[in-house]
């Protein structure tokens, strides 16, 4: 029903298997107009999204569930920067999903890194504070009537 596009069965088709994954191309020397996204602005959308199981109307719910967002709230997250649209109202692109699952992740680990350095500032910090606690206490000892 439009130019460029292939669509593979109809409503009552439940599922595409194949023995490979399904390949996209990803050529850095094939892209442009890159900007880049904040991770922490993409976990804060995905925190807003209504995560779901649910299946598909036709299809046997015992048999047939899914996982993941509407795309009518994935679009209005994440269907436009500051080049254009990504995506339609309708549909979830598997590249597109990825790529912001790829940025959620690349931003948790960013946290963990910082999580990680904070932890060894608490315990230097703690240990600094037990040894003027016991200097404390020693000085204490020594000064009668205190």
């Amino acid at each position: 029903n439009a130019s460029n596009k292939i669509r593979l069965g109809n409503a009552a088709v439940t599922v595409l298997e194949s023995q490979v994954g399904l390949t996209v191309v990803s050529d850095k020397t094939k892209k442009e107009n890159f900007q880049p996204v904040d991770g922490e602005e993409v976990l804060k959308k995905i925190g807003g999204l209504a995560l779901s199981s649910w299946n598909f109307i036709g299809h046997d719910p015992e048999q047939f569930r899914h996982y993941g967002p509407m795309a009518q709230e994935f679009f209005a997250a994440f269907g436009n920067d500051d080049v254009g649209t990504i995506g339609t109202p309708t549909t979830i692109n598997s590249g597109d999903m990825a790529g912001i699952l790829m940025i959620a992740v690349q931003a948790l680990e960013k946290r963990t890194v910082e999580l990680k350095e904070k932890e060894a500032q608490i315990a230097d910090l703690q240990a600094r504070l037990e040894r003027l606690e016991r200097m404390i206490g020693s000085y204490a000892l020594l000064v009668p009537g205190e």
